[in-house]
């Protein structure tokens, strides 16, 4: 598994209301990974989004690349407001094949990126309008040529 955890300060939590594969469109984060680490676009990229719909105890994980897009059931994960303020944590434990990553050991390179949706404006529900932070780009154009590098080590 790839363990991933974002860890999210926040003033305030929106999230989406549901579960359709639009989670971006509240807090959220979304996510692509190219297996083979080669940041050419058309490369094959596997990419999901993650989000705690509104009112719900269990979050989303909706798979939009390679298509055709689909909820992801599966994974070990988590999307959990911490009490304080508007922070929560996000934690999944991706299965490799999910990634197209084969064979992970250390020294093996992947490109990844990744953004945080911070939705912060009430008045206008799931607008799309929001604030984002961007470990590497890529996402929201579809860019693979942003994305970095990863390179795995063992402890």
């Amino acid at each position: 598994f790839l363990y991933l955890g974002v860890a999210v300060r926040d003033d305030k939590f929106l999230p989406y209301k549901g579960r359709d594969g639009r989670g971006f469109m509240g807090d959220s984060i979304e996510f692509g990974v190219q297996p083979d680490g080669l940041l050419q676009n058309g490369a094959p990229r596997f990419e999901y989004e993650m989000h705690l719909p509104l009112g719900e105890k269990r979050c989303a994980i909706a798979r939009r690349a390679p298509m055709p897009p689909q909820p992801v059931e599966d994974w070990q994960a988590q999307v959990v407001a911490t009490g304080k303020n508007g922070d929560v944590n996000y934690q999944a434990a991706i299965p490799w094949p999910a990634l197209g990553v084969t064979a992970p050991a250390a020294g093996r390179t992947f490109a990844m990126a990744l953004v945080l949706n911070d939705k912060d404006n009430p008045s206008v529900p799931y607008s799309g309008a929001r604030k984002r932070v961007l470990w590497f780009g890529g996402i929201d154009d579809k860019n693979i040529e942003k994305y970095g590098d990863v390179i795995l080590v063992m402890p």
